[in-house]
């Protein structure tokens, strides 16, 4: 058989009664514009996947900054408590020795000595609920530590701030080290 060129498809209008001819591009343009659309949408994804890198790359960022920010906070509260104890363990020693010694002189014999000694018995009491309120006011602010870092967690606009103030801090903290001695 001779080999022949294809021909255009025709269609039969029933009102016309003739035959139309399809363009022969007709189904070219149409794969070129689904090619064209595939092509968008594999764009599209590759910039969505982008997207969720550096937003996967930012939380981590801001995790890492708040992990920071606990053990710094956690270590100053512990070298606080350390110090608080030490002062008040100072200031309670020479206050015992002195009960200690007067209890110790005299048995209460004296009027005076025994006034001494109710003073520094209401002094110690004293003492004590002063404590014991201290004790309560780091309770206090340890739970107002715990409650910011929760809102901190929650609100959007506070997790910006946050990580605004770490970025400035980092950029601070490699200024100094750039800078020469």
């Amino acid at each position: 058989l001779p080999h022949t060129s294809p021909q255009p498809p025709t269609m039969t209008s029933p009102s016309l009664g003739s035959k139309l001819e399809l363009p022969p591009r007709l189904w070219d343009d149409a794969r070129s514009a689904f090619a064209k659309v595939a092509e968008e949408v594999d764009e599209l994804k590759e910039q969505l996947k982008h997207c969720r890198g550096n937003r996967q790359s930012e939380v981590a960022e801001i995790r890492a900054n708040l992990h920071r920010y606990k053990e710094e906070r956690a270590e100053i509260v512990s070298k606080l408590r350390y110090d608080f104890e030490e002062m008040v363990h100072a200031r309670l020693e020479p206050i015992m020795s002195a009960v200690k010694t007067i209890k110790d002189s005299d048995k209460g014999e004296n009027a005076a000595q025994e006034q001494q000694i109710e003073r520094l018995k209401s002094e110690m009491n004293f003492l004590a609920c002063t404590l014991v309120k201290v004790q309560q006011s780091w309770a206090a602010a340890a739970a107002t530590c715990v409650n910011v870092e929760n809102e901190i967690l929650r609100d959007p606009t506070l997790k910006k701030y946050a990580k605004e103030v770490a970025e400035a801090k980092a950029a601070a903290a490699a200024a100094a080290n750039a800078a020469p001695a």
